[in-house]
């Protein structure tokens, strides 16, 4: 008991220190502007109010079980904030791990990339059960994505990451263009594709 208490705390001490980075990061801006900004002390209660509606947004992702894992400063001014949730249940589908990344800039939050997990440390493996990004492709979330689950199973000391490859996943005609841009994903994360004789569904593989 008195453990969770303990670990509980530890966490509200970590996503309050996130919060305030975040926080004080919009008022850092305004500062930083003050000389072109007429009425200081509006913008910094506009600040107050966006913040207000930040943590609630966080909030409500950690009433559906999730901690913040990670928080990583990109170039441009975006925040990544990395979510997980141990021993889940999405959809009547249990998972061992779920992952949630979102991005947060100019005051907005967004979610961009969701992944089901499942582990088996007696085979030393890690299964991805689904993965995607959402939203607009091309932008380096589902990367950003892999990366995290890649040191999730690192940390987990497996060796081996595994998964399977649908038509939903790279195209029910084997259109050429999708499949190619999956293939590319995955081989770029050090991954080998199988592909089956008909070319729209497949596995998956990366050791560690």
């Amino acid at each position: 008991m008195f453990g969770k208490i303990v670990g509980d705390f530890s966490e509200w001490i970590r996503r309050r220190n996130i919060y305030y980075t975040l926080y004080y990061d919009l008022i850092d801006k305004i500062r930083a502007e003050r000389s072109v900004v007429a009425d200081l002390d509006r913008q910094l209660h506009c600040a107050n109010r966006k913040y207000d509606a930040l943590v609630n947004s966080l909030h409500a992702v950690t009433l559906e079980g999730y901690t913040i894992s990670k928080i990583q400063r990109e170039k441009g001014g975006e925040t990544l904030l990395f979510f997980t949730k141990r021993d889940s249940t999405i959809s009547g589908i249990s998972f061992d791990i779920a992952v949630r990344l979102y991005a947060y800039q100019d005051t907005v939050l967004e979610e961009r990339f969701r992944a089901e997990l499942t582990c088996d440390p007696g085979k030393e493996r890690m299964t991805i059960i689904d993965n995607y990004v959402i939203g607009e492709r091309g932008q380096g979330y589902g990367s950003k994505g892999m990366e995290e689950i890649i040191h999730i199973a690192r940390e987990q000391r497996l060796k081996i990451i595994s998964g399977s490859l649908h038509p939903v996943d790279i195209g029910c005609n084997a259109d050429n263009e999708n499949r190619d841009r999956v293939l590319r994903f995955y081989k770029k994360h050090g991954f080998t594709v199988k592909l089956a004789e008909d070319g729209n569904s497949g596995h998956i593989r990366l050791y560690l």
